[in-house]
């Protein structure tokens, strides 16, 4: 009878396991400007994000020009998002879309008037949400640079190191919140193992950002937990 009730008890985990696995994942929701029409161009613009790996929705709303997308952030991001939907033709918040797609919509009801001064695009801030994010995709790092942190998950003790034959001249750490509240911001030598200590921020989700001479050259997302 025990042996019974243990193997039911096994059979029961071996069932449940898999499925709470498979649900295990980081949904990130955005909103950002996108520049269109009408019915057409929503049907273009979601049926070109539904393809791209990690979005699990999206809304474009041509009358308000806004595009709402919920994805995996551990799979895809913010940039790959908009500029799946600026090579359709439609310019968004950060991307404007390749000519040579904008040509497709002229003369349609899709063509819309290219309003967006992207002298200042790409800032890092999303007008439509109190969102801050560096224009570089997670884990981006210059083929010539060597970033090492470690641990990635901790309760706020890190170290970083640049490898000794970078070419960055002052890099600079500055570590985000999602709000993008600047949390912590320091300058690093080149070579030299630096410490980072966020003990005193709430437990969440943080953005690592390296910069060199006021650019961001690369972003990493730490935990704390």
């Amino acid at each position: 009878m025990k042996n019974k009730s243990l193997l039911l008890i096994i059979l029961s985990l071996l069932i449940t396991i898999p499925s709470f696995t498979a649900s295990e994942r980081d949904e990130f929701t955005i909103e950002f400007i996108t520049l269109g029409n009408c019915y057409t161009c929503k049907l273009r613009v979601e049926a070109k994000l539904n393809k791209v790996e990690g979005v699990l929705s999206s809304d474009y709303d041509a009358f308000n020009k806004v595009t709402t997308v919920t994805y995996d952030d551990l799979i895809t991001d913010a940039f790959v998002v908009m500029q799946a939907v600026a090579d359709t033709g439609h310019d968004t918040e950060w991307f404007e879309a390749p000519q040579e797609a904008y040509n497709l919509l002229i003369g349609t009801c899709c063509e819309y008037d290219r309003t967006i001064d992207y002298t200042f695009a790409q800032v890092g801030y999303l007008s439509l949400m109190d969102l801050w994010m560096p224009h570089v995709s997670i884990g981006e790092i210059k083929e010539e640079e060597n970033i090492s942190i470690f641990p990635t998950v901790s309760s706020g003790q890190y170290s970083i190191k640049i490898d000794e034959l970078s070419t960055l001249v002052n890099p600079e750490i500055r570590i985000y919140s999602m709000s993008g509240s600047l949390v912590w911001v320091n300058s690093v030598d080149v070579g030299v193992e630096a410490n980072i200590n966020i003990s005193f921020a709430p437990d969440g989700q943080y953005i690592l950002c390296t910069l060199d001479k006021g650019e961001v050259i690369s972003k990493s997302k730490i935990i704390k937990q």
